[in-house]
């Protein structure tokens, strides 16, 4: 019995000759998927070595949340291919990062007042988002995205005070790589629905910032008044003005 890797090198043409923007332009992504399965088979012989590198970036970024600058690299010129196909693109509009900040970022987010109780119990603000990665990795779930807030994001400090939350923002087609369904198709983690942002421009978005965040924090103090005062040092001063008449806030801040 053949093996799958004899499968797959067995004559027929030994690679499309084709560049990267050819896969992109097909009606649908079974050509890019084949690629990529040739290539994690070691069947190298059956892509053409100019497309290579692109289709090891797919792989590559879906592994590491697209930190690695040669990967990233190539994810960008993928984007600027002419005439790509609408599976290439996220037309849904609305996406969610989870992640986990650092409390000093939370003062340059305005708190709305309101409260968001859809899985996790989140209070509400508005910023100006800005990635300091050319390339991100976002969902379209919001289920996907609680579960990244509570697992991803930097390394805590010596003091292990890291913040969860979500970002909601809106995104232009062209300014993705994929939609949700290809990506289920091209990775092992396609579970996570993921969408590819490739731009860091600044654009609004709400924030939802995880109200255990806040209770592991103001909980640690013992008093009202203390309590009072961690939460001007984590917000700023307005921010804890707002916080601290939303029932939910007063509750910790009572407790």
């Amino acid at each position: 019995m053949r093996s799958f890797l004899e499968h797959l090198t067995e004559a027929e043409t030994p690679f499309e000759d084709r560049d990267i923007c050819w896969y992109l332009s097909q009606p649908n992504e079974r050509k890019l998927a084949r690629a990529l399965t040739y290539l994690e088979h070691g069947a190298t012989q059956k892509v053409h070595p100019v497309v290579q590198p692109y289709i090891k970036a797919i792989s590559k970024f879906y592994e590491t949340t697209g930190t690695d600058k040669v990967w990233v690299s190539k994810i960008i010129e993928m984007a600027k291919c002419q005439n790509r196909a609408a599976w290439t693109t996220y037309t849904g509009g609305t996406i969610y990062r989870g992640i986990r900040r650092s409390w000093s970022e939370l003062k340059n987010v305005v708190f709305t007042g309101k409260v968001s109780n859809d899985r996790v119990l989140a209070f509400e603000a508005k910023a100006a988002y800005v990635s300091k990665y050319p390339v991100q990795s976002w969902t379209n779930d919001w289920n996907i995205a609680i579960r990244f807030a509570n697992n991803l994001g930097p390394a805590p400090t010596a003091e292990g005070k890291t913040v969860k939350v979500i970002y909601e923002g809106k995104v232009k087609p062209e300014d993705t790589l994929f939609n949700p369904a290809v990506s289920r198709k091209l990775s092992e983690y396609g579970m996570e629905n993921e969408i590819i942002r490739i731009s860091n421009n600044q654009i609004p978005v709400k924030v939802y910032v995880f109200a255990d965040s806040f209770q592991k924090e103001l909980l640690a103090v013992n008093s009202k008044e203390a309590r009072m005062i961690r939460l001007q040092e984590l917000v700023g001063k307005k921010n804890a003005s707002i916080l601290s008449g939303v029932w939910q806030m007063k509750d910790i801040l009572q407790h």
